[in-house]
């Protein structure tokens, strides 16, 4: 709503849309925003399907040039890209940056290998514009974490494509290296123009001056990958050691487990003097380093040099996740021959019931510390299915693995990603079109919401103005009118939701009860409401008894909630 101006005001006291990546507005940089495209010649209904369904698309699309140009094999490539569409990893992050990161990091990936990889002079200047393209679209998710660890990606297939084919002329390493340069300063443009913003952002104490130290990743996270297919089938209670679903998604680590298999045959190759797989080789070193940073972290002047101290564990596990994908299919790709040997078999065999005693334990864990989280059975189901994918991967039966792994996928998520309609759900619902209806009669009046920051939310996304609702950097001049002293700056300096929560005190209080909240405990009587024109207050029960500055207005019943709304005295 509000005609894409790139300024909302109907959020808080006003935001600046541009550094949301996902949302349309009509500052130039949604020209890098593909997913927003609709917005600007669609109904809204239908542009909102369009952004939906289109990320998925291109993922499927991206992984899929991505996986054939690794294995050359259209049945693998297929059924790989739709496994990792289905992927936990995807389906429960569908809404955020990592479809749309994980997205153009394989277009750059596969770019990339075709410049280097192109004989033709006009199709490497093809494949430039592309890389230029699809590098400055991965900029533009505005989401430094996934934007660092996606260079050193990027600059391991660089350098290790080249050390592969040396004999490729130096004219396309310095072609290549401009192309990165030129989409750094496309985007560095876009940082001057909201430089007032963005430093805003960075002295914030979420996600600005947060400094990680690498290191408390919890190892226990990442065998549950096995088990998420939990998510989907079984109602239990996720243990707290997995904080949430989504924190407790990603892809099974096949390429983590079959990494002491390349470790080895790459240290008897460089023992034998043979040519090695530097891609291969250097992605391999680069995953033990991620993880060794999630895991334990490294000295402090190595990461701030990196710029991993930007980048918190949990969030890291998203690059890791899409490099185990690449990484399965440069595995199944070797041009080793080790997995016909019978001593190879054996060790597959052997190894493949190890992993799974150990997941057995993990399984017999998962249920000590949340009873009834799974049964006996589901374990035993489990346990089967990954010790044959597991055997699959390990002896390179390539297309009844990929056929496992897009199963695994598929069951794990299917629930996950609701088939969307249009916008019915958020627009025409009670008592969305009820509030609408009570907000048009007065435009210019704006509204607090209590104690329902998925209401507040709604309204916005109607266009309804809320103070209360999602804040992507604080406005201080409308924190001044809670927090006159500047005694909750801490509280309020940063990214998170704003809930008003009332109270017959004339106290404010400003807490954080979780990571991204920002909680108000305010009387609604509070003269800050009337100087940031707040004329009308939804209430999730009904407070005639014990706030006289409000009139009752209406009652909203609907199937899901009863809301109750208020207006001013001077309202009336």
């Amino acid at each position: 709503e509000n005609n894409f101006e790139h300024v909302n005001n109907n959020i808080g006291a006003g935001q600046e849309m541009t550094v949301l990546y996902d949302a349309p507005s009509n500052h130039c940089s949604g020209l890098f925003r593909v997913y927003n495209w609709g917005y600007y010649f669609l109904p809204k209904s239908y542009a909102f399907a369009f952004k939906w369904w289109i990320r998925g698309a291109l993922l499927i699309i991206a992984s899929f040039l991505l996986t054939k140009q690794i294995t050359r094999d259209n049945f693998l490539s297929t059924f790989g890209s739709i496994a990792l569409f289905f992927s936990p990893l995807i389906q429960w992050w569908y809404s955020v940056f990592v479809v749309d990161g994980a997205t153009y990091l394989l277009f750059s990936i596969y770019f990339l290998i075709k410049i280097i990889d192109s004989e033709d002079r006009s199709a490497t200047y093809k494949y430039l514009a592309l890389l230029l393209l699809s590098s400055t679209l991965l900029l533009f998710i505005v989401y430094p974490p996934y934007i660092i660890l996606s260079a050193f990606v990027l600059l391991i297939y660089f350098i290790g494509s080249y050390l592969n084919n040396r004999a490729e002329p130096k004219q396309k390493l310095i072609l290549t290296s401009l192309t990165g340069i030129l989409a750094g300063l496309i985007f560095g443009l876009f940082m001057f123009d909201l430089k007032d913003i963005i430093q805003i952002i960075s002295n914030t104490t979420y996600p600005g001056s947060r400094i990680t130290e690498g290191g408390g990743y919890s190892f226990y996270k990442i065998p549950y990958y096995f088990f998420n297919i939990l998510s989907t089938l079984h109602s239990g209670e996720l243990p707290l050691e997995l904080h949430n679903l989504s924190e407790a998604s990603g892809i099974i680590p096949l390429y983590l487990i079959s990494i002491p298999i390349t470790a080895f045959f790459t240290v008897i190759k460089i023992i034998k003097k043979q040519k090695i797989n530097y891609v291969n080789t250097m992605l391999m070193i680069l995953f033990l380093f991620i993880l060794a940073w999630m895991l334990f972290g490294i000295p402090y002047p190595i990461s701030s040099l990196l710029l991993l101290n930007k980048i918190p564990h949990n969030r890291s596990i998203h690059i890791l996740s899409i490099i185990n994908f690449i990484g399965i299919f440069h595995f199944l790709n070797s041009k080793d021959t080790f997995h016909k040997k019978i001593n190879y078999k054996i060790f597959a065999y052997i190894y493949s019931f190890v992993l799974i005693f150990f997941l057995a334990l993990y399984g017999i864990s998962l249920d000590r510390l949340s009873p009834d989280f799974i049964t006996a059975l589901e374990l035993t189901l489990i346990l089967v299915f990954s010790w044959v994918i597991i055997l699959t991967y390990f002896l390179k039966q390539k297309k009844f693995f990929v056929i496992l792994l897009l199963l695994f996928s598929f069951i794990s998520t299917y629930k996950v990603n609701p088939v969307y309609q249009g916008t019915y759900a958020l627009t025409d619902i009670t008592p969305i079109v009820e509030l609408k209806d009570i907000s048009a009669n007065n435009n210019d009046a704006r509204w607090v919401v209590f104690d329902d920051s998925t209401l507040s939310s709604m309204l916005i996304a109607n266009g309804v103005p809320v103070i209360s609702g999602l804040q992507l950097y604080p406005n201080f001049e409308f924190w001044e009118e809670f927090d006159k002293e500047n005694e909750f700056n801490d509280n309020y300096n940063r990214y998170g939701h704003i809930t008003f929560a009332s109270t017959e005190s004339e106290e404010v209080l400003i807490s954080n009860p979780t990571a991204h909240l920002i909680e108000v405990m305010v009387n609604p009587c509070n003269d800050s409401f009337n100087k940031l024109n707040v004329q009308y207050y939804v209430f999730q029960e009904q407070v005639d008894e014990h706030f006289d500055c409000l009139v009752f207005d209406s009652k909203i019943d609907s199937a899901d909630k009863i809301v109750y709304v208020y207006t001013t005295k001077n309202e009336n």
